[in-house]
């Protein structure tokens, strides 16, 4: 997966902003998990892939925590970081619909945030 610091993106410190803001909250995608995710999939197995996705998605924006020029960049990045645990914290680990719905949206972030 590559990474893009903030540092590299030429837009101003407030859009950079924004733009953590706005792929933290963003709608799920289109489809479902179907495919990946049967009926019989243990629960266990779904709460442990929900985690390592959280975890991957804190670690993109860790990075360009790290990697920030300037203050509001690092500050928006810390944001975007509490907000996941935030979000990983308030998914009930019974909730496999919401898990999976969590997972597709996080993994969505992950790819953006690479593209970057």
């Amino acid at each position: 997966m590559n990474r893009v610091p903030l540092a590299g993106i030429s837009d101003s410190s407030r859009a950079q902003q924004t733009e953590l803001r706005l792929t933290v909250s963003e709608s799920l995608p289109e489809g479902t998990a179907g495919d990946r995710f049967g009926p019989n999939t243990n629960l266990t197995v779904v709460h442990e892939i929900f985690l390592d996705v959280a975890n991957n998605l804190a670690g993109e924006y860790a990075h360009r925590f790290h990697n920030a020029a300037t203050a509001e960049e690092k500050s928006s990045a810390k944001a975007a970081i509490l907000s996941v645990r935030r979000n990983q914290r308030a998914v009930d680990p019974t909730d496999r619909e919401t898990m999976i719905a969590e997972i597709l949206r996080m993994e969505h972030l992950i790819e953006r945030l690479g593209q970057e």
